[in-house]
């Protein structure tokens, strides 16, 4: 007996399905990739687009139109595309501000605490660490303004810890002298310095002005 031979025809249309099919399912894979970047928030045109085109696509697919449902389904995935390149930017354009913000903040309070020990002398009593917070600063100005936030950020936080620095030690050297003694505040006009009774150093006791 003679076996009939397989047909020609199925075979094409079965490769030009499985295209097609291949098609829609790569396009799907995109939009589902478009709504994790939060693109029906920040890009919906696009998202709705793209996911009509793919409704579209399936519809065709059902009417055996494959050369349509591919250039359909390419379309579908350019749009999900767009949609999620565009909401990542968003993401990058809000986490940015936020790093900016958060470099602004630091830059004050380095600021504020170069201020702080400004008041208590800090460039007499501790000018290493009073010098090296005000030129940290500048460096964290100059980061911010290239917009290097993370790199202000550091050096923000450097200033500040270098000007608490200065003012703590100035701050004790103003209250308890250079030596750690008490001080003690002496009314304007004359008074007695010294003593004949102490130390040799002391003597001898005589009026100052």
């Amino acid at each position: 007996s003679i076996k009939p031979e397989p047909s020609t025809t199925e075979e094409p249309l079965q490769f030009e399905a499985e295209g097609a099919k291949q098609a829609i399912a790569k396009a799907q894979l995109a939009l589902d990739a478009a709504k994790a970047a939060g693109a029906l928030t920040d890009a919906p045109d696009d998202y709705r687009a793209a996911e009509n085109l793919i409704n579209q696509a399936r519809s065709l697919l059902g009417q055996n139109k494959f050369n349509q449902v591919k250039t359909t389904a390419a379309q579908a995935e350019k749009r999900a595309t767009d949609a999620q390149n565009a909401a990542l930017a968003n993401v990058n354009a809000v986490a940015r501000r936020k790093a900016s913000m958060n470099a602004k903040a630091a830059i004050d309070k380095a600021q504020m605490e170069i201020a702080r020990a400004e008041g208590v002398n800090a460039l007499e009593y501790a000018e290493d660490l009073f010098q090296r917070a005000k030129t940290t600063l500048e460096q964290a100005n100059i980061a911010l303004k290239a917009e290097q936030y993370d790199e202000a950020l550091r050096l923000a936080s450097q200033a500040e810890s270098s000007a608490r620095e200065a003012y703590a030690i100035a701050a004790d050297v103003k209250e308890f002298g250079k030596d750690s003694a008490p001080m003690v505040l002496i009314s304007a006009g004359e008074f007695l310095m010294g003593s004949d009774n102490w130390m040799k150093d002391e003597k001898p006791a005589h009026p100052v002005y």
